[in-house]
């Protein structure tokens, strides 16, 4: 007997073939309130991606169903059981929707991996190495290893040798990463967003590729007013007229946002709309941040708002630049555009006091920040 069984659904497809296939859902949402969270530390995309950097040989895994290729200690399997029509079944693996299945697999990827040239994302593992030679000794203890713990990897999203790959959707090679063009032809394809719903999946696009985009803040602004304007215009209420608390399910949600229409967009939001268009397709590519380089920060504080550009100079630049000033760094002359290396553009609208301050404390509040964001 268990104390607690989990009810099994079925979502299918969405495609017009008559034998589309269905997917096995569990519904471990009341096991997850009662769970407490595993705190383990997943891996940055950055840092995932930086592994690639001055690699001239890159191989990417995917492994196959992998939350099912991990034991669940036996002591703790009952909590997995759930509801069909033939009874009762217990999982011996992780499933799909529990909350710590995430922190779990990284733990387990972190320690199998330990010690080699590979580094992991979940189910998503990359070997990156200088040389062909080099290249192979690392996937021969890389694949060594994982057919070790009888970890399954999937051929059709696996990728070997290549100078470069798509690494967590952005293709990355040894000089920096940019934006995939699958990626690049759906953001062409969009169209000014017609409800809020489509209007928030826009800001979410975009602030993934923020980095990419000089003052994207700035850019930005006039369409998260127009999303704060319609939330606050369509907000929920009980029938006595009190506003609801609480977050929707995300369906019921979905639902809700998908019925506010955008009427009447300003020229800004427009104009705004097709900038961040355009700055998102224009494949610019991002360097690598390398410990051993001088880092390099611009940044500039405005009424519209703070930009931050984090860069390397071309090595062979920057030793011209310093023969020129005797070494000292703090009086080079600005590079040519060529030599600049971005590694990342920040950038942040000012809160309404900020938008109050003088220009000497204006440029102090924007050094804060700079500082505060590139400390690591």
């Amino acid at each position: 007997m268990v104390p607690l069984a989990s009810p099994v659904f079925v979502i299918w497809r969405e495609n017009k073939e008559e034998n589309r296939k269905g997917r096995m859902v569990v519904d471990v949402r009341p096991l997850n309130d009662m769970i407490m969270a595993d705190a383990y530390p997943m891996k940055t995309m950055d840092y995932i991606m930086s592994k690639a950097a001055n690699a001239t040989h890159i191989t990417t895994f995917d492994a196959m169903a992998f939350y099912y290729q991990w034991r669940l200690h036996p002591d703790s399997q009952w909590a997995f059981t759930v509801v069909t029509t033939d009874g009762q079944y217990t999982f011996k693996c992780p499933i799909m929707g529990y909350k710590n299945c995430n922190a779990y697999v990284q733990r387990q990827m972190d320690n199998l991996l330990r010690g080699t040239a590979a580094d992991s994302y979940c189910d998503d593992i990359v070997v990156a190495s200088i040389g062909l030679d080099r290249h192979l000794a690392d996937l021969d203890e890389v694949l060594t290893r994982l057919q070790d713990k009888n970890i399954s990897l999937g051929p059709d999203k696996s990728f070997a040798g290549f100078p470069s790959a798509i690494v967590l959707g952005k293709v990355v090679d040894a000089f920096g990463m940019t934006t995939s063009e699958d990626k690049v032809r759906a953001i062409r394809a969009l169209v000014f967003p017609k409800t809020l719903q489509a209007l928030e999946s826009f800001i979410g696009l975009a602030g993934s590729l923020r980095h990419h985009v000089p003052r994207y803040a700035a850019i930005a602004e006039p369409l998260e007013q127009r999303k704060t304007l319609l939330l606050r215009e369509h907000r929920r209420r009980n029938p006595d007229g009190t506003p609801k608390t609480g977050a929707m399910a995300k369906p019921a949600r979905k639902a809700w946002s998908t019925a506010i229409n955008v009427l009447l967009p300003t020229a800004k939001e427009i104009n705004a709309f097709e900038q961040l268009k355009t700055a998102l397709t224009d494949k610019s590519t991002l360097a690598f941040f390398a410990p051993g380089r001088q880092l390099f920060i611009d940044f500039d504080a405005c009424i519209e708002g703070i930009g931050v550009m984090v860069y390397h100079i071309a090595q062979d630049t920057l030793d011209k630049l310093l023969a020129t000033t005797s070494g000292d760094i703090s009086k080079i002359p600005y590079p040519p555009r060529t030599a600049i290396q971005p590694i990342a553009f920040l950038s942040r609208t000012l809160n309404d006091a900020e938008k109050r301050y003088w220009s000497t404390e204006l440029e102090m509040c924007g050094c804060v920040w700079t500082i505060s964001k590139t400390a690591h």
